[in-house]
């Protein structure tokens, strides 16, 4: 008993998992059921100039106590989730999402004119 997701260029395939896709009318926004619980999301695009990283661990060498990764693939937006409710603007990772264009606007020079 398996179900596929499809997300981004990639499918993953959810064994026993019981994700219960649903269509949501509105753009961006998402629901699913996972494990009898309801689960909403809205896609949200990273900051400009900014990419996510899919990150593999390499083996471990032995005498080596640094861990190594490699880039698997990259994302310019994501999907978050919140349980029972969709997400809105004063969720945390939202926030996080918002600083850096609220940090250049804090750190940009002033004119003139301003």
């Amino acid at each position: 008993n398996s179900r596929s997701c499809e997300c981004g260029h990639s499918l993953f395939e959810f064994h026993h998992w019981g994700f219960s896709p649903t269509h949501h009318p509105c753009p961006g926004e998402a629901s699913v059921s996972f494990r009898g619980r309801s689960l909403k999301g809205k896609q949200s695009s990273l900051p400009k100039g900014y990419v996510g990283l899919v990150l593999e661990e390499t083996a471990l060498l032995l005498a080596s106590k640094e861990r190594e990764v490699s880039v698997k693939s990259t994302f310019d937006s994501l999907t978050v989730w919140n349980l029972e409710r969709a997400p809105t603007n004063s969720d945390e990772i939202l926030m996080a999402l918002a600083w850096p264009a609220i940090a250049q606007g804090i750190h940009a020079p002033v004119t003139d004119e301003e």
